[in-house]
């Protein structure tokens, strides 16, 4: 049996809505009376793409900066409170940007009321990159997993960059425990896996998981890197997407790791 000690998903599910909404109190609003033409340049020039309505100090809905016309009132333009999106403030973050992708602004609720609202940009808040960051490792972990019981060591050996080679063998010879496939790269853990029994087996894996994990292998960059943008570069519905094909294949991938010997043989 493959050691099952790994990954258990649990830390996905720490992180809420409320990590990353912006705070009604805190936000700049539109009053439903205001002319159209000001609010829209009041929010370009703050660089807002969109922002809750008010009226009379209570929050009446929302609307997108680019929709705001010329000499027109802001309620021709904006989505009501009733129309609007609403979560729970506790509602986890997978939940949320399913909810995003197909929306675009969602407002957050406490037991007080509105507590917050949530946008596009927001995909680069710490939580949320946080929570796309464990999902991530975690698959690392779980490929490593099964590639330390599918493969031998000698043979990932052979597979490692001549760098990270050098870095394997300074450190067996300073006598630091360490296994070869915590010195492989994403791709060659991907990869590797593919070719193993595991990842060949219909019962086990499919066409549609291996696209799903290529998918996610090549999202770590933006996930990972803080100085690259997920929000400039991954739209709402396609961080929901991958959300969801990531714990998918996570799911799957735990599936192997508590699996008992042989099983994969069938």
């Amino acid at each position: 049996m493959l050691t099952p000690d790994v990954v258990s998903g649990d830390l996905w599910g720490f992180f809420h809505a409320s990590h990353i909404a912006t705070g009604i109190k805190a936000a700049v609003a539109v009053d439903q009376s205001e002319l159209a033409s000001t609010a829209r340049k009041r929010l370009a020039d703050q660089r807002f793409d969109q922002a809750p309505v008010v009226f009379q100090d209570r929050i009446v809905g929302w609307l997108l900066t680019s929709r705001l016309p010329e000499n027109q009132a802001v309620n021709t333009v904006m989505t009501p409170l009733d129309s609007s999106a609403i979560v729970s403030a506790e509602s986890s973050i997978p939940s949320v940007l399913q909810v995003l992708g197909r929306d675009n602004f969602v407002f957050t609720a406490d037991k007080d009321g509105l507590a917050g609202f949530i946008v596009p940009s927001d995909l680069d808040r710490h939580a949320v990159r946080s929570y796309f960051y464990l999902l991530v490792a975690g698959i690392e972990m779980l490929l490593s997993e099964v590639l330390k019981s599918a493969i031998p060591e000698e043979a990932l050996v052979a597979v490692m960059h001549p760098s990270m080679r050098d870095s394997y063998n300074q450190a067996h010879q300073v006598n630091i425990e360490a296994h070869p496939v915590e010195y492989l790269y994403i791709g060659q853990l991907v990869d590797l896996f593919l070719s193993t029994s595991y990842g060949k087996d219909s019962h086990l894996w499919d066409e549609s998981l291996s696209q799903r994990l290529v998918a996610v292998q090549k999202f770590r960059n933006s996930v990972m890197h803080p100085a690259c943008s997920v929000a400039a570069t991954t739209p709402p519905s396609r961080a929901a997407e991958l959300a969801s094909w990531a714990e998918e294949v996570a799911g799957r991938l735990r599936q192997m790791v508590i699996m008992p010997p042989g099983e994969s043989n069938r």
